[in-house]
């Protein structure tokens, strides 16, 4: 049950910044949606099975990695895409050390 709450809050608050930034074409925020979905599900799949502090940080540069290049393919590449991609990934880790 955890897993899909720690999905949730990372969706609402990624789409919230995208939307926040500037991006409300529909299909991006679905794209968003569906990208967040799928690299948290995996992201805390795979830190079930691994030591969570030795394998936190690199897994979620991989994560924003992950989806800047898929939302690269949609908007095209940029500098800013990339640094909005990992200030929402930032956030929503930080918040979640938080809670």
């Amino acid at each position: 049950m955890q897993i899909y709450l720690n999905c949730l809050f990372t969706v609402i608050i990624e789409l919230l910044l995208f939307v926040l930034l500037g991006y409300r074409e529909k299909k991006f925020l679905l794209l968003v949606i569906c990208t967040n979905t799928a690299t948290n599900i995996f992201l805390n799949l795979l830190l079930y099975h691994v030591d969570y502090h030795l394998f936190i940080i690199p897994l979620e540069l991989l994560i924003v990695l992950s989806e800047y290049i898929i939302y690269a393919l949609y908007l095209n590449r940029s500098k800013r895409l990339f640094e909005y991609v990992f200030l929402a990934n930032l956030i929503t880790f930080m918040i979640g050390l938080l809670i």
